[in-house]
């Protein structure tokens, strides 16, 4: 387990527009980092990577360079379990939720942090995850 003070996990979806410049969330992800110790998850990167991959041999360039900025937290046995925690506790109740995203999300609560994304609606329903 990372253990960091303040930690916030990037979602591909706030890093994507970091990468494409938005002004937003560049500002918004400064501002963490003057507080936080900013974070992703090895689902995170797979996801990024392709999208790089598919774009330019320049997108991957810029990949590296911010993952370089970032600690990257794994998928570890730990989280898997709970990863299929959370899936039972979800379909028991009929609700469907990506299966990366429910990784993320138990990667995150295993290493205490706090998830950054502009896809509220795909993590909210998780108990024990917090978002910003």
């Amino acid at each position: 387990m990372v253990v960091m003070e303040q930690a916030i996990c990037l979602d591909s979806d706030v890093l994507v527009h970091f990468l494409r410049n938005n002004q937003e969330v560049q500002q918004q992800i400064m501002k963490l980092e003057e507080h936080s110790d900013l974070c992703t998850t090895d689902i995170n990167i797979s996801e990024l990577y392709y999208g790089a991959i598919m774009r330019s041999s320049k997108e991957v360039i810029r990949l590296e360079r911010l993952l370089g900025r970032l600690h990257i937290l794994p998928l570890t046995s730990n989280s898997a379990r709970m990863t299929g925690s959370i899936r039972a506790g979800l379909a028991n109740k009929c609700w469907t939720l990506d299966f990366r995203d429910i990784m993320i999300a138990a990667i995150a609560i295993e290493n205490n942090c706090k998830v950054f994304t502009l896809k509220k609606s795909h993590f909210e329903r998780i108990p024990d995850l917090e978002l910003i």
